[in-house]
């Protein structure tokens, strides 16, 4: 799936993954807003001046905040610390654009109200907009992620010379995994 022109809202998107996702959702064209208590600013214009990108940092310390980013985003992530929830289902209400939310939290609470661990591609129940709204949990995304890595660590393994790897290689592989090729 291409995420040109989609809006993605990357919360807790300060940390590793979030800063990955960012910059690979932005360098495909999609609309990206790293959201974060603090620091999404700084965190934006690093992004966006490493690679060539942008991606625009927004506050999300007040539910007011919060509900306003929600209110336009299309595909949300939660990247935020294992054990916090991002997103309650009161919030999601303000999702009306919602069309996918990913979780790559596996502690309990959900990082988003109603994204289970084991959701991959299930409807997100209470959730009511115009294009039907999906959820992909932690474990789906980590299924994913194993398949991945494995295939990176064979190719650095079997290339008979150093490979250089970094997170496109990871998203094409991510994608043909997605794909169910090889």
């Amino acid at each position: 799936m291409e995420h040109g022109g989609k809006r993605v809202l990357i919360l807790g998107g300060t940390g590793a993954v979030g800063r990955v996702a960012a910059a690979v959702a932005a360098s495909l064209g999609a609309d990206v807003s790293i959201a974060s208590h603090s620091d999404a600013a700084r965190v934006s214009e690093e992004l966006n001046q490493r690679f060539q990108i942008v991606t625009k940092g927004v506050g999300t310390a007040t539910p007011a905040e919060l509900h306003a980013v929600l209110g336009d985003a299309e595909i949300v992530l939660a990247t935020a610390v294992a054990g916090v929830q991002v997103v309650s289902r009161d919030d999601l209400a303000h999702a009306r654009h919602l069309l996918i939310a990913a979780d790559v939290n596996a502690v309990p609470p959900e990082g988003i109200a109603g994204v289970n661990v084991m959701n991959d591609g299930k409807p997100i129940d209470g959730v009511s907009t115009a294009g039907g709204a999906i959820g992909i949990g932690a474990l789906a995304i980590g299924n994913v992620k194993y398949q991945v890595e494995h295939r990176l660590f064979t190719r650095m393994r079997t290339g008979g010379k150093p490979v250089y790897l970094s997170f496109p290689q990871a998203f094409d592989e991510a994608r043909a995994v997605a794909a169910g090729l090889g």
